[in-house]
């Protein structure tokens, strides 16, 4: 059986910990999906971490995670939450939200 290529496009959720605001983290991620061709967007949140959510191929996804996790200084992420989900609103080109 011949598998459909819809099949490996979903989404991420995902929301970072630690020194993340006010250190250019949200700049980096909008380079780095735009990179790997995701869409999505990303922002701060009131309580100090960033939130984001990107959509396209799952094995660019995981690239992304992983070059997320060793973004490197002046970042420091101590946690990161991330869940896999399938597209329900798709999202054009990647933003920085307020």
């Amino acid at each position: 059986m011949q598998k459909n290529a819809d099949e490996d496009v979903v989404e991420l959720y995902a929301v970072v910990e630690g020194h993340v605001q006010g250190v250019g983290l949200r700049y980096r991620i909008q380079q780095i999906a735009r990179g790997l061709d995701l869409s999505g967007w990303v922002r701060n949140r009131p309580e100090g971490t960033v939130e984001l959510i990107c959509q396209g191929k799952r094995e660019h996804l995981e690239k992304f995670l992983l070059l997320l996790d060793n973004v490197g200084f002046p970042v420091h992420i101590t946690a990161r939450q991330s869940q896999w989900r399938p597209i329900v609103h798709p999202v054009s080109g990647f933003s920085i939200a307020s």
